[in-house]
């Protein structure tokens, strides 16, 4: 890994760089919980080669940014959207497409909302249009299928071996899988072992997250706000924000389409990419 530590605010960011810097820019923003490790770099290859310069970074308490006491974050989504600023200007980069997944996608609308002249294009990857999952406001959107809770609800175990809590969090990725692709417990168990290992507090993201999507204003009512042309994909069997999430997405920001993928959950699995990027790649082809 080629990393690189920027400064927002009294925050640091952990960030990496792949393709040519004079190509246009791609942001990625990953969601609550993960480093910039889920981002593959075999995902980013593929964008790469089709000529873009992508970036990809750690959010707060993860990874090898900032981190803080837990269950105390003193951020909210606004302030991650500021990272992502900083992050671009670190990069001397005035404009970037920017993708986000999950929190990510918040933080994505967030950007389209507040920094209007600095994101060219928008893909929000099963996300939300509200923190009311969160607990942070009250709308008609449905919550977690019961089976996550239960996975989630044994992530927040302490017990037991390194080993075994390591398997906990394979569970999880395999309720948020979906029916229709394969799950490898191998290599996710991989990915979970690679995070622990580089990350400065592996539980902060997980524990603190969720209370600053909880803490920060409630952003739904301005979506027609938003004038940034916007890509919605999701997974039909999304177990976190279910298919009504995606259709509130869709109704309420003007210039926007929707990618339905069958069978896909909370993840972008490898068995995806084919139909994803070419998808991704025409619609911000559209406004190279």
């Amino acid at each position: 890994m080629n990393e690189r530590i920027i400064s927002s605010g009294d925050a640091e960011i952990c960030t990496e760089a792949f393709g040519n810097p004079d190509n246009p820019a791609l942001l990625l923003v990953i969601g609550a919980s993960a480093s910039m490790l889920r981002w593959d770099e075999q995902l980013i290859a593929r964008f790469t080669a089709a000529g873009f310069y992508a970036i990809r970074f750690d959010n707060r308490d993860t990874g090898q940014s900032s981190t803080y006491p837990h269950g105390e974050p003193p951020y909210t989504l606004s302030d991650m959207a500021a990272d992502a600023i900083a992050v671009l200007d670190a990069y001397h980069i005035e404009k970037a497409h920017v993708m986000g997944r999950s929190m990510g996608g918040m933080i994505t609308q967030h950007l389209a909302l507040d920094y209007p002249e600095r994101i060219i294009t928008a893909t929000l990857i099963y996300s939300t249009p509200s923190n009311s999952i969160a607990g942070g406001c009250e709308d008609e959107l449905p919550g977690m299928t019961e089976a996550l809770i239960k996975a989630n609800q044994e992530i927040a175990r302490t017990d037991g071996t390194a080993a075994e809590q390591t398997m906990r969090q394979v569970k999880q990725q395999e309720v948020l899988h979906g029916s229709q692709f394969p799950f490898d417990a191998d290599k996710g168990a991989a990915l979970v072992e690679r995070e622990k290992t580089r990350a400065k507090d592996f539980l902060a993201g997980s524990i603190n997250h969720g209370v600053a999507i909880r803490n920060s204003d409630n952003w739904r009512s301005r979506l027609s706000e938003i004038t940034t042309p916007t890509l919605i994909i999701h997974g039909t069997e999304d177990p976190i924000f279910q298919m009504a999430h995606a259709e509130a997405l869709a109704a309420e920001i003007n210039d926007s389409e929707v990618l339905w993928i069958t069978g896909m959950g909370h993840v972008l699995p490898e068995a995806v990419w084919d139909i994803f990027v070419p998808r991704v790649l025409k619609h911000i082809g559209r406004h190279l």
